[in-house]
């Protein structure tokens, strides 16, 4: 994997968990 696949990666699964949390609220 290149280093902008995995950073673009953790950038959706940061945002992916924002989203997460903000439903759980």
């Amino acid at each position: 994997m290149t280093m902008l696949a995995v950073s673009g990666f953790s950038a959706r699964k940061a945002l992916g968990d924002a989203l997460d949390r903000l439903l759980l609220i």
